[in-house]
């Protein structure tokens, strides 16, 4: 009992310095590159609903991690 009360509260404190990860903080952040870039509205949805309709299903975080990694411009 007291070692899963040691690692309950070492995850709670690991948890707290952790950037909270959603699909929809993704999309935020794309749709304003996006509109930063000068992309039309049409062309803004069509790379949303290929995001979340195809790679958030298909493609792991450390999928879409090692990918950013190695196609950086």
């Amino acid at each position: 009992m007291l070692i899963e009360r040691k690692f309950y509260c070492d995850r709670k404190e690991v948890m707290k310095y952790m950037e909270y990860w959603s699909n929809d903080a993704c999309e935020g952040y794309a749709i304003m590159a996006m509109e930063d870039a000068g992309l039309d509205n049409e062309t803004i949805r069509k790379v949303l609903r290929i995001m979340s309709c195809d790679l958030f299903d298909s493609v792991s975080v450390d999928e879409a991690k090692e990918y950013y990694l190695k196609k950086r411009f």
